[in-house]
């Protein structure tokens, strides 16, 4: 069974990026080969928001699914998924329905009471509450404010060209406004990042997913074979 209780910091603090990677990456392959996610699967066709939140968590928070408490899960849903995930707020009933039967996964399988008390507090006003923030332009940082106007402006913004394209267009206005780069640290996501941590995320196809986590392990344990 998946070692939930595994540390991703050390003493001081300083984070393993690959460990976690492999944190996020192993429990969401528990989590899909689950009876709680295959309604998820047959209804939405993939699985990727836990991923979302597991990241968001463990990034800006600093806990693990076996830390989380209800006001982490809220924290990471309705304020940090606002402010540093591009997601059209048609999403949230797909976002907390992932999410729901994630925590009823993770309470089942390893008997967290936290785990209960998140899923419990996910009720049936969530999904709208989270469609409100989503919508809401006022919780955008400054890069994602940047990111959906180019977005509403007609630009690919998942690729560098987009980016460039817009950023060249918004300049020319006048303006400036530091240009993301790609991430490559999750191959499970499109991630774009800035200066101010700004983060957009979509989910690929459950195939590719774990195709692309499979390669990602392979090249993880390829660098630790090359350092002996």
């Amino acid at each position: 069974m998946f070692d939930i209780h595994q540390q991703l910091f050390d003493e001081d603090g300083n984070r393993n990026d690959d460990e976690i990677a492999d944190y996020i990456d192993d429990l969401t392959t528990e989590f899909t080969d689950s009876p709680e996610a295959q309604p998820i699967m047959e209804t939405y066709g993939e699985i990727g928001w836990c991923q979302s939140m597991m990241d968001l968590s463990i990034n800006h928070l600093g806990s693990t699914p076996a830390e989380m408490t209800v006001h982490d899960f809220n924290e990471v849903v309705y304020d940090l998924m606002p402010r540093k995930v591009t997601i059209e707020s048609e999403y949230a009933f797909e976002i907390i329905a992932e999410l729901k039967a994630f925590w009823k996964f993770v309470a089942r399988q390893y008997g967290l009471q936290n785990a209960q008390q998140i899923y419990d507090s996910i009720d049936e006003t969530a999904a709208d509450d989270l469609e409100a923030e989503l919508g809401d332009s006022s919780n955008f940082g400054m890069a994602k404010s940047f990111f959906t106007m180019g977005l509403a402006a007609g630009y690919d913004m998942t690729t560098e060209a987009g980016l460039l394209a817009f950023q060249a267009a918004f300049n020319s206005r006048g303006a400036t406004v530091p240009l993301p780069g790609s991430d490559p640290r999750n191959p499970t996501m499109v991630h774009v990042f800035d200066s101010f941590g700004f983060e957009n995320t979509r989910p690929h196809h459950g195939a590719v997913l774990k195709k692309k986590r499979l390669e990602k392990k392979r090249q993880r344990a390829a660098k630790k074979k090359n350092r002996r």
